[in-house]
């Protein structure tokens, strides 16, 4: 299965992870909850690295739990589930095959960047700009920002976020102009067209058992 939204998900992995705790604040700014956010993120990265041995990688499976339980809270993956299936093949979908694509689609994310992230998390520099216009009152708003990576170019980054429940949440992200959602539906739409919904639920499935078993090879042979 090849993925056409690599580097979207893989930048928003390396800015984007924090602790509940991380940005206990009356200000509520969705800048500097992301400021917080890649800050925090970097921190529990580099304790990570502190307890392995010089050259090696942080383990795998520290950075899924990374991934999991301090990143994916934060993303509305509800929304991004929809709206990578499309409207009409959500709609028709039963409430299990919407579950299972859920799930499915989350361990790809998860197996698809946890890798890179070991090894070049510490490689980048990140700048959140002001919102223009403000954020009081909306519910919807854009954060614009630029990535610096070590010998490369600099990325706009724009993050499109919404406040639920007293939460900003991160339901797409722009990379130089290509949409996480965009990418994966263009993906998904090609197989759902000539297999249907249980044609991509298939794919994802075989995907992700291939992808863990390439991981504990390479874990059992370091």
């Amino acid at each position: 299965m090849k993925l056409i939204a690599i580097k979207i998900f893989y930048i928003l992995i390396l800015t984007i992870g924090f602790t509940t705790n991380a940005f206990a604040s009356s200000d509520d700014s969705p800048v500097k909850m992301l400021n917080i956010v890649a800050s925090s993120v970097i921190d529990q990265l580099h304790q990570a690295e502190k307890k392995v041995a010089r050259g090696e990688e942080i383990p795998l499976k520290t950075v899924r739990n990374i991934v999991n339980s301090i990143l994916l809270p934060h993303v509305d993956l509800d929304h991004i589930s929809r709206a990578v299936l499309g409207r009409n093949t959500w709609a028709k979908a039963t409430v299990s095959q919407k579950q299972e694509f859920k799930q499915q689609f989350t361990e790809l994310l998860i197996n698809t960047y946890a890798s890179g992230l070991a090894v070049t998390f510490n490689k980048q520099h990140i700048e959140f700009f002001p919102i223009r216009g403000g954020y009081q009152g909306k519910t919807i708003v854009q954060v614009n920002s630029k990535v610096y990576p070590q010998n490369a170019s600099p990325l706009s980054v724009v993050y499109n976020l919404e406040r639920k429940n007293g939460q900003w949440l991160i339901y797409d992200m722009n990379v130089d102009g290509i949409s996480l959602v965009q990418s994966y539906k263009a993906q998904f739409l090609a197989i759902i067209e000539n297999e249907g919904l249980q044609g991509i639920l298939t794919t994802l499935v075989s995907h992700n058992k291939a992808r863990m078993a390439k991981h504990r090879q390479v874990s059992g042979s370091s």
